[in-house]
């Protein structure tokens, strides 16, 4: 997966340079919109009662001949001439990369488990949580590269920052489930470009290679992906699951103060 990661997000990179406009957070959103089809389905297999192993099956089916098609037409761009000067280094990008996939795990991984918990919510309505948010990230990618070209990424992910903080405490302090999915939606509006947009970022830096960047940012925020998870559920065991996402809005918070390492024009 991680290998994947880095030679996706660098060829677009590359094809806009070749086209010369943004499309990482629509490439990125491809995804999202893959999640979302997929999580609407899996809430109704769940409701269903499907069983976990014909629905794996089914997956695997789809996985292996949507994959045979769309990798037979790939072509590959040419590589990125010149770039951006060096900015204040990839920690920065780092943090503003992990902090939306931190938030992103805690809605994917968690938010099912907290409509159940905390609501008492039916498997459709609790599943809902992870189809809505999947779908507002997936929509709110695929529109915002021309928002970036003609704010700046700058403003714009300190915006998307803000929803995701404000989203976040809409979930922790919900008083009722659709207040909760409320919450979800603008996680995912907040959580939907800053990734791709830290990734373009680190792209276009010249002090070493791109391929070298993009690797060095997607292992870090792919450890905090895949750590982040389990961390809040040891929050949610010991404190509650209403804290774990309180525990998600500092670290929205540093990334705020990282948006400075993206550039200030709009390309």
């Amino acid at each position: 997966m991680g290998t994947f990661e880095v030679n996706a997000n660098l060829e677009a990179d590359r094809h806009e340079a070749l086209l010369g406009y943004r499309i990482m957070s629509r490439a990125h959103g491809m995804w999202s919109m893959g999640f979302f089809v997929t999580a609407f389905v899996a809430a109704g297999l769940r409701q269903a009662e499907v069983s976990i192993e014909l629905h794996t099956f089914m997956a695997l089916l789809v996985v292996v001949a949507s994959g045979w098609i769309v990798f037979s037409k790939i072509e590959n761009a040419p590589k990125r001439v010149g770039g951006h000067s060096p900015a204040v280094g990839m920690l920065p990008l780092c943090l503003l990369g992990a902090a939306p996939l931190f938030a992103e795990g805690a809605s994917v991984d968690w938010s099912a488990i907290y409509m159940r918990d905390v609501f008492a919510a039916e498997p459709f309505i609790g599943g809902l949580s992870v189809t809505i948010f999947s779908l507002l990230i997936a929509i709110a990618r695929l529109s915002s590269d021309p928002v970036v070209d003609r704010f700046s990424p700058r403003w714009v992910a300190g915006v998307l920052l803000a929803i995701a903080a404000i989203g976040l405490v809409a979930v922790a302090i919900a008083p009722h489930p659709y207040v909760a999915l409320l919450g979800f939606s603008l996680v995912g509006i907040g959580c939907s470009s800053v990734y791709p947009l830290a990734i373009s970022a680190a792209a276009q830096r010249t002090d070493r290679p791109a391929a070298v960047n993009v690797a060095a940012l997607g292992q870090t925020t792919f450890v905090v992906f895949f750590i982040g998870p389990p961390l809040l559920g040891f929050i949610a065991e010991h404190i509650g699951i209403r804290f774990a996402y309180w525990a998600v809005v500092p670290v929205i918070g540093a990334a705020f103060f990282a948006v400075t390492a993206l550039t200030a024009d709009t390309r």
